[in-house]
């Protein structure tokens, strides 16, 4: 950006919540990370919604995606 614009940068918004929004189910304790993989086409289209409104920041889908939640999942940690 440049500086003399004095614009804000302006990030996207909640991830989890615009799935659920769309209908599709985010169970516990992995709640949205696993929609990175099963429900990718909708991650991306949200991501391009947040874009074409205005975002200049997407930050990643991985709240849920600790070692602890992965953990509490049942998979392992190798």
């Amino acid at each position: 950006m440049n500086k003399d614009l004095k614009k804000p940068l302006i990030m996207d918004g909640a991830m989890g919540t615009e799935l659920m929004r769309r209908g599709i189910e985010l169970p516990l304790p992995l709640w949205s990370s696993m929609s990175n993989i099963d429900q990718f086409d909708q991650v991306m289209n949200i991501h391009k919604d947040y874009i074409e409104e205005g975002s200049d920041i997407l930050t990643a889908n991985t709240l849920r995606t600790t070692p602890t939640t992965i953990i509490k999942a049942g998979y392992s940690q190798n």
